[in-house]
């Protein structure tokens, strides 16, 4: 109801949004590996994204090792404008 009265906001055309929706689940599962970030973040970085932001907490290990966490890091470390989130517990 709220956004129903608050009616439609101007967005920033320069901003893109990638989600994980059910076309890219039939394509990549519903858990991506890795590999599929380091791949997502290599284009961004071709196309000149001026920055990458996760809000993806990488908390767990992949259910299968195919050398993603390694190309994760490769990717990120290529780009250096990429941001992730911190979880921290005292």
């Amino acid at each position: 109801m709220r956004f129903q009265i608050r009616g439609p906001i101007t967005t920033d055309p320069d901003i893109v949004m990638v989600n994980a929706d059910d076309p890219s689940a039939e394509v990549y599962g519903r858990k991506w590996s890795r590999s599929v970030h380091a791949d997502m973040i290599d284009f961004l970085r071709q196309e000149n994204s001026s920055v990458t932001v996760y809000d993806i907490l990488f908390a767990f290990p992949d259910s299968v090792d195919d050398g993603g966490f390694q190309r994760l890091v490769e990717a990120t470390k290529n780009n250096a404008r990429v941001i992730y989130p911190v979880s921290v517990d005292f």
